[in-house]
């Protein structure tokens, strides 16, 4: 008989990643997260393969059998969250009514369980279910990440981790990024790129203004030249590219006080085949000379663009696997940049999908349907028996 999805094992699962916090930055706490709360979820026996890199990630592997060289489909999961903050009780589950926030039924209350935990959760019982079966000779092989990022805004663990594992021989292959779509298929994303501004000018009383170079007034004029920056056309699907400024600070922090340094961050998206460096470019070629004021324009974080062709073979298998499970498939695109554009850059098909509502992230009401945890894990389990076999 077929391996099923184990509800009652799902939702027990589901709780104990709830309950160990894994905050990010704290890094030290979300690689103690997969150690203690991911690893004994798996049975890691069944796997051929284990690889830990330095930083923390962990693969579970499984070797297609009869010579199929292809690289292996990978789930692509995520130990890292938002931190508490002003949640009341964010590691303590319990069931809530979620009708109150828009929400299918009875939820789980947790952080993080609308982004990252309850779709990790449904991918640890899709994995646990689809080993359990013992599938014998796969069609290509498999492996199952999680890893330490979740909030840091870049691809560094992927790539960290796949840099690593080549000496294992394990390469990137199509993925699923294990993230909260409402079980729906994410067939594209915007990428993004941070980029710091910094502005240096002379500090002196506030009286006497005449006899300093406001570092403010400076970044006043950066905001103003960014309608300026030339933007590539919009795509047909993502849409148009945006360029915002999200956040500044001055120095010295001084009443009646010229500041002689404003810091900020500006948040430019990328369309697929963009790469950071130009795009910061523009944008530095717009903001030109602030003299007397000098302007320093970096490239900070960033994650790369994806898109899909819908009849491609992962997001096939990915909607007929939805439309099984829960009657109709819509697929979408997202403006949020995401680990996606790692694999897209590296020629590969990805797509996101998994339980939760992206649009209680970060918030202090944190939720995520329990029936659609377990659609989330029967989604996962199919689209690994249809592609693996």
């Amino acid at each position: 008989m077929s391996a099923a999805i184990d509800e009652g094992r799902l939702l027990e699962t589901l709780k104990r990643l709830i309950a160990i916090p894994s905050p990010q930055p704290e890094m030290d706490r979300v690689r103690a997260y997969i150690q203690e709360a991911v690893r004994p979820e798996l049975p890691e026996d069944a796997f051929d393969q284990i690889f830990l890199d330095s930083a923390g990630c962990v693969g579970w592997g499984l070797s297609a059998r009869g010579g199929d060289a292809r690289p292996p489909l990978i789930l692509c999961a995520y130990a890292g969250n938002f931190p508490a903050e002003s949640m009341p009780e964010p590691y303590t589950p319990k069931e809530v009514d979620g009708g109150k926030h828009g929400q299918r039924g009875t939820c789980m209350w947790g952080r993080g369980t609308c982004e990252q935990i309850g779709a990790l959760a449904a991918a640890v019982e899709a994995v646990r279910a689809f080993v359990s079966d013992k599938p014998g000779a796969l069609k290509r092989s498999f492996l199952f990440l999680v890893n330490t990022a979740g909030e840091t805004g870049s691809h560094e663990a992927v790539t960290n981790f796949f840099d690593e594992a080549a000496s294992a021989g394990i390469v990137p292959g199509d993925a699923v990024i294990v993230m909260g779509t409402n079980n729906e298929v994410c067939l594209g994303n915007k990428g993004r790129v941070d980029v710091p501004v910094e502005i240096t000018g002379k500090s002196c009383h506030s009286s006497t203004p005449e006899l300093g170079v406001n570092a403010l007034e400076a970044f006043a004029t950066c905001i103003r030249r960014l309608k300026d920056v030339k933007l590539p056309p919009p795509d047909p699907e993502l849409g148009a590219v945006t360029l915002v400024a999200t956040g500044a600070e001055t120095h010295p922090k001084a009443s009646h006080t010229i500041p002689r340094r404003a810091a900020g961050m500006l948040d430019r998206r990328l369309l697929p085949g963009e790469e950071p460096g130009p795009a910061v470019d523009a944008i530095r070629d717009a903001l030109g000379d602030l003299a007397p004021a000098k302007v320093e324009v970096c490239v900070g974080k960033f994650q790369y663009a994806n898109k899909v062709a819908p009849d491609a073979a992962l997001p096939s298998a990915a909607d007929e696997a939805v439309a099984g499970r829960r009657g109709a498939s819509i697929p979408y695109y997202m403006n949020a940049a995401l680990d996606a554009g790692y694999f897209y850059v590296r020629g590969r098909q990805a797509i996101c999908l998994g339980p939760g509502d992206m649009g209680l992230a970060h918030t202090d009401a944190e939720m995520v349907s329990v029936r659609d945890v377990i659609d989330g894990a029967g989604i996962y389990l199919d689209v690994l028996k249809a592609l693996l076999g």
